[in-house]
């Protein structure tokens, strides 16, 4: 998972996942006050698990879930999987924890198969983020570059284009001088 989702110029190391890290995972955020709901689609034949989707749920925000993860493997892709994990997901969350009323979501600007199905279950855009990585040796100022995905670049903030003329300051009237003894005021 972590180096499969598109993610612009990052570079990302991959991870190593086994069962006991899964577990120990999610012990990790039970402990916290986290429950992470899992939906996962199994191929028939073979019996691998060829792709997943998560909602993590903060029990003390009881109407509020996070998007996790999202993955279907690169030779099942095509077939919708995703869009049937994260509806399946959604609607066990929907049993389960009927009081959430917000998901939140994020999907790489370069991922325009997840941002397809995000759009077709409803999500809406909020807000854009960027990643930093730094880049060469440590140095004693750092070296970061701000690594903005294409679709983000492309993006323009709402409103006009120009700047908006700066407001006119209105002039300050003179203030009137104390009499003066001979002494020159200190410019």
């Amino acid at each position: 998972m972590s180096t499969d989702p598109p993610v612009g110029q990052v570079q990302v190391e991959p991870e190593q996942w086994d069962a006991e890290r899964v577990a120990d995972t999610e012990r990790a955020g039970e402990a916290m006050g986290r429950r992470l709901l899992t939906t996962a689609a199994q191929h028939v034949r073979t019996g691998q698990l060829v792709a997943y989707t998560q909602l993590d749920r903060p029990l003390d925000h009881p109407a509020t879930a996070h998007q996790a993860g999202t993955l279907v493997l690169p030779e099942h892709r095509g077939h919708r999987l995703g869009m049937l994990v994260k509806a399946a997901n959604l609607e066990l969350l929907a049993e389960h924890a009927p009081g959430v009323r917000r998901v939140h979501t994020w999907t790489a600007g370069e991922n325009d198969h997840m941002s397809a199905i995000d759009v077709a279950l409803g999500v809406r855009g909020r807000s854009a983020d960027g990643a930093w990585q730094q880049t060469g040796g440590m140095t004693s100022a750092a070296r970061v570059r701000l690594i903005r995905s294409p679709a983000q670049r492309a993006r323009r903030p709402p409103g006009p284009t120009r700047r908006p003329a700066p407001r006119q300051r209105a002039r300050a009237r003179p203030r009137p001088r104390p009499p003066c003894s001979g002494a020159r005021p200190r410019r």
